[in-house]
C-alpha cells in the first residue's frame, strides 16, 4: 500500500512539475522558442542556399549556427540601454517587454539575411542564380513554426510606397488594427522608431497587440532601394526606399491569459 502510494505521490508531481512548468513560461523562454524556429529555417533551407544551376554545391557558410549567432548579436546591438537582454526577460510575463523582443529579433534576423542575400543568391562561378529566399520570406516561414510553438502571432506588413504594396499581398496585408498602427508611424509626429501597442478584445477573447516599425538599413537596399523601378538579384522591382525610410512593421499578437 504504501509502495503504491508512494507511486501516485511520484507520478503527481511529474505531471504538475509538467504542467506547472508549461503555466509559467517567461518572456526568455519564448523568446528563444522563436531563436529556435529562425533558425529551424535556416537549417531547413541549407540545402537550397548550397545548390548551383548545375545541381552541384558549394559550401556558402551561411548555416543555422552562423546565423543563430549573428542574429542574436545583432538583436543585443539593437536592445542596448533597453531591458531586453537574457537576464532581464527571466521570470517576467509583461507583454510589452515580451512584443518588443520578439520584434526586434525577427527584425534582426530579416537583416542577417538581407546581409547574406547576395551570397544566397550566386552561383560558384558568381553568377546570379536567385533562390526565391529573401528576409519576408524567411520571416513568414519563422512566424509559422513559431506560432506553431507558442500560439503567438508574427507578422510583417507594410502600407507600401508608391505603388509598390507588399510582395506577398495575401500574409502581408495589413488588418485594421496594423493599418492604424503603420498610419501612426507614417504621422510625423510619431517618436522615430518607436513601437505601438494596446489591449485589444477581438471575437470575444483578449490580445496584446504590437508592431514594431521596420526602418530601411543598408543590407536592405539592395532590394528596395534606389534607383527606383530597376530590378534586384532575386527579379524584384526595386521600391525607391531611401536609408531609414519606414518600410512597415513587424506585428505581434499575443492571447492574453
Amino acid at each position: 500500500m504504501e509502495h503504491k502510494l508512494l507511486i501516485y505521490t511520484l507520478i503527481s508531481i511529474f505531471f504538475t512539475t509538467i504542467l506547472f512548468g508549461v503555466l509559467v513560461k517567461d518572456n526568455s523562454s519564448t523568446l528563444d522558442e522563436l531563436k529556435l524556429s529562425s533558425k529551424n529555417i535556416i537549417e531547413k533551407n541549407q540545402n537550397l542556399f548550397n545548390k548551383n544551376k548545375d545541381g552541384s554545391t558549394i559550401d556558402k557558410k551561411f548555416n543555422g549556427e552562423k546565423f543563430a549567432s549573428d542574429s542574436y548579436s545583432l538583436y543585443k546591438k539593437m536592445t542596448s540601454g533597453k531591458s531586453l537582454k537574457g537576464n532581464d526577460l527571466k521570470n517576467s510575463n509583461d507583454y510589452k517587454q515580451l512584443s518588443e523582443a520578439l520584434t526586434t529579433y525577427l527584425a534582426a534576423a530579416r537583416i542577417i539575411v538581407a546581409k547574406n542575400q547576395k551570397l544566397i543568391n550566386t552561383d560558384k562561378d558568381g553568377k546570379a542564380n536567385p533562390k526565391n529566399f529573401y528576409p519576408a520570406v524567411f520571416g513568414r516561414y519563422a512566424s509559422y513554426e513559431f506560432k506553431k510553438r507558442s500560439g503567438i502571432v508574427m507578422k510583417q506588413t507594410t502600407l507600401g510606397k508608391g505603388g509598390y504594396g507588399a510582395r506577398n499581398s495575401k500574409y502581408n496585408s495589413p488588418d485594421s488594427w496594423e493599418t492604424k498602427a503603420l498610419n501612426k508611424f507614417e504621422s510625423s509626429s510619431w517618436k522615430r522608431g518607436e513601437g505601438f501597442g494596446e489591449e485589444v478584445s477581438e471575437s470575444g477573447s483578449k490580445y496584446y497587440r504590437y508592431m514594431k516599425p521596420l526602418e530601411i538599413k543598408q543590407a536592405c537596399l539592395g532590394c528596395h532601394g534606389d534607383p527606383k523601378g530597376e530590378k534586384d538579384i532575386s527579379g524584384h522591382i526595386k521600391e525607391g526606399y531611401k536609408l531609414n525610410d519606414i518600410r512597415g512593421g513587424i506585428s505581434v499578437k499575443i492571447p492574453m491569459k
